[in-house]
């Protein structure tokens, strides 16, 4: 259950909130999960897994692409955009350059920061990007307020952990801030040799979930 996404540092070029929802109506996610994720994944315009259990039917928003790249074009103009991601992982490295491929497409200017693990950390802790590439692993009861970063989008959200609210609701409210932008989530790919005989049955976080009966031909 990792979610990945875009992450947005809300002040500078990205402070109106009208420039992130462009921004998230441009994105393909299809394409980010067939060519970045060789289509181990699967996307989403919302920060929850559209396998998990408790997910409603959520009438998701987004403002019209063409009126997007405009606003893009027109407000981000001769200001360019650092998007910055972590070395060592193809597919975050592929992200970013997609993400850039897609901005550049609408008239944004961008480059892209590969960045050391350890330097990668703290360029995000110190606020030293525009946008970055973040990977996060989510529990199973979708409880995404770690990634929120805002105490009023975490209160909306716990009030639909507690069944108080919907998830409709909460949507609203985030879009309307758009803290980050979803690119979709993370499939696992189990490999194992043809040799062996028993049914692999692989269990929520352990792939292993039946390695005692295993027997090898």
């Amino acid at each position: 259950n990792n979610l990945l996404y875009v992450g947005i540092k809300e002040n500078g070029a990205l402070a109106d909130a009208s420039v992130r929802q462009a921004m998230n109506a441009i994105l393909d996610r299809k394409t980010f999960v067939e060519s970045c994720l060789s289509d181990y994944g699967v996307a989403s315009d919302i920060p929850l897994n559209p396998d998990w259990y408790g997910l409603e039917e959520i009438k998701t928003q987004s403002m019209d692409r063409a009126k997007a790249r405009e606003l893009l074009a027109e407000q981000l103009r001769d200001q360019p955009i650092k998007i910055v991601s972590m070395t060592g992982n193809a597919n975050k490295e592929q992200i970013a350059f997609e993400l850039q491929r897609e901005l550049v497409a609408v008239g944004v200017q961008c480059e892209v920061e590969l960045l050391e693990p350890a330097v990668y950390r703290s360029a995000v802790k110190s606020g030293l990007y525009d946008l970055y590439v973040g990977e996060v692993r989510l529990t199973n009861d979708m409880d995404i307020t770690s990634v929120l970063g805002d105490k009023q989008l975490e209160s909306s959200w716990a009030s639909v952990l507690r069944g108080s609210s919907t998830g409709e609701a909460f949507m609203k409210a985030f879009y309307k801030q758009m803290p980050f932008l979803t690119i979709g989530f993370r499939t696992g790919v189990l490999a194992y040799s043809r040799n062996l005989e028993t049914e692999v049955i692989p269990i929520p976080g352990n792939p292993y979930g039946n390695v005692y009966d295993w027997k090898m031909g």
